[in-house]
């Protein structure tokens, strides 16, 4: 994601120069159409900040979003979306402002966050290589990440949005194998659930609701506050901030987290129900032997329904996979039996995990979470 040579910023660009700077009087009256709208204070008390690192003495544009002003590189963001392609070309720039200009340049005002623009100039200026990923133990953190993908489904820059939803898969248990069930606040799940919703990002969905399953007595209407990032750890583009909108479950997805909680108890009693089908001894049955299935009948109880194992009713995903680290060979079961045992249980599981998605929140069937593997050499 390289700026263009005709476009790219010189040597003396340095934004860091231009730290803070913010506009004269006489350039605030460029914001008088947006203050009509909102009935914000008078225009003569408004103060546009020039943004610390993204404004640059050869960027051919200015893009206001709220009170930040932005010089850039057009050919930055037309070159990865067809969204400014039009935006650029389609008389977007503010009322005056052939008149008016920034240092030179025509002012366009771009609707949206700023926090989330600027996120997406950094993985645009940067072709997605943030400041401290080369560090040990250091990593992209979520809030960004948010940020960015908010950014690309908002403004349509299809490269980003891949890579972002990558990313974040990365940082989620996003298939069964590695489903997660410790978000002790809930935070963090609905955080990413709202985030799914807003930028059509579904496969998102299941394991963030699978681990909402973790809030103790499922807060999900009154959420613990916010357990902010490590900011020693991973990259902010920005201070990290979020809106309640952001942060909050709708009222369906309210429905559909108690659905679940109904989902997953009436899913592990039923696997506790009963010990494991007949067919699965079909190796002792086939040579006239019923030992492993009457071994099995006769411990199942205690080995499994009674022990710490039971107490899954939130979690039984978990609960399946302790009974199938259970060291069946110790209690009786023959090796080939307890191999096939263990097939049905991990088929039960990718059972629980598909139904979380067809029969609890409506998605249509999948094979497995599709991320785009290549997304983050396809972003570049």
């Amino acid at each position: 994601m390289g700026v263009h040579a005709n476009e790219s910023p010189s040597s003396n660009s340095a934004p860091g120069s231009q730290l803070n700077k913010r506009t004269l009087p006489a350039d605030v009256d460029l914001n008088e159409r947006k203050l009509q709208k909102t009935n914000l204070q008078d225009v003569e008390d408004l103060i546009l900040i020039h943004h610390p690192k993204f404004w640059y003495p050869d960027g051919s544009v200015v893009v206001r979003v709220e009170d930040h002003l932005f010089r850039i590189h057009s050919s930055v963001l037309t070159s990865k979306s067809e969204f400014f392609v039009s935006f650029f070309e389609g008389g977007a720039e503010l009322e005056g402002s052939q008149e008016r200009k920034v240092e030179g340049c025509k002012v366009y005002e771009l609707d949206g966050k700023k926090r989330h623009f600027s996120a997406l100039l950094d993985a645009l200026y940067t072709g997605i290589s943030y400041p401290n990923m080369t560090k040990a133990n250091s990593g992209i953190s979520y809030f960004t990440l948010a940020c960015l993908l908010r950014a690309a489904h908002h403004w349509n820059v299809p490269s980003c949005k891949e890579w972002a939803i990558y990313e974040i898969s990365k940082c989620i248990g996003h298939d069964v194998d590695n489903a997660e069930h410790c978000d002790l606040s809930g935070s963090f799940a609905t955080r990413l659930i709202a985030l799914s919703r807003e930028c059509d990002a579904t496969v998102f969905l299941v394991p963030a609701f699978y681990q909402l399953l973790g809030t103790p007595k499922l807060h999900i209407r009154r959420p613990e506050p916010l357990v902010l990032e490590d900011i020693d750890k991973n990259y902010f583009h920005e201070t990290e901030e979020w809106d309640d909108v952001e942060t909050a479950l709708s009222e369906q997805d309210i429905t559909n987290a108690v659905a679940l909680l109904q989902y997953a108890n009436r899913q592990w009693w039923e696997f506790l129900s009963k010990p494991p089908d007949a067919l699965c001894f079909f190796n002792c049955t086939m040579y006239g032997s019923s030992e492993c299935s009457q071994v099995m009948g006769r411990i199942w109880r205690a080995s499994v329904v009674e022990a710490q194992v039971s107490d899954c009713a939130r979690d039984p995903l978990g609960g399946i996979q302790a009974v199938i680290d259970i060291e069946w060979g110790k209690k009786g079961i023959c090796t080939a039996c307890a191999k096939v045992c263990r097939v049905e249980w991990k088929k039960k599981m990718d059972q629980i995990w598909e139904g979380i998605g067809t029969e609890v929140l409506g998605l249509e069937p999948t094979k497995e979470s599709t991320v785009v593997a290549v997304a983050s050499t396809s972003a570049s």
